[in-house]
């Protein structure tokens, strides 16, 4: 048999009861709609996340584009000094060369002029015998 005491109000245990029935509604229906607006911003992170996926795709590929260019202008770079290297070395034999060339004509200017001199104070000896035997005469 029910003890139940005959009262305008509803007994303490049954109020609890339909409290937490209906707070649990509640916090199930916010629960969901929390879910639910959880799961959209999980779906915008998613789609964010795979465009800046696909932006930093595409700067590793301008990245190893700009780094095989930087590749290619140091080869050329290399190219560019093994070629100066080159002429310097031609330039500094050609120089050698003319130098040596200036240094043997200088030699054989210097003798023709030493034996043009020589020729000439011979000749003044001469001229100067020649003048004594005169005076003498």
């Amino acid at each position: 048999m029910n003890k139940r005491k005959s009262s305008a109000y509803i007994p303490r245990n049954e109020l609890h009861d339909e409290f937490n029935r209906k707070i649990s509604a509640y916090n199930t229906f916010a629960g969901q709609k929390d879910l639910l607006a959880r799961t959209e911003n999980l779906e915008k992170g998613q789609l964010e996340l795979i465009s800046r996926t696909g932006n930093l795709e595409k700067g590793q590929k301008e990245l190893i584009s700009r780094t095989e260019n930087l590749e290619k202008g140091q080869d050329l770079l290399t190219a560019g000094q093994n070629e100066i290297k080159e002429l310097i070395k031609q330039t500094a034999t050609l120089m050698t060369e003319n130098f040596t060339y200036i240094r043997e004509d200088m030699k054989s200017l210097a003798l023709d002029v030493n034996s043009d001199i020589e020729l000439l104070f011979k000749e003044m000896a001469d001229v100067k015998r020649k003048v004594n035997k005169l005076e003498q005469k």
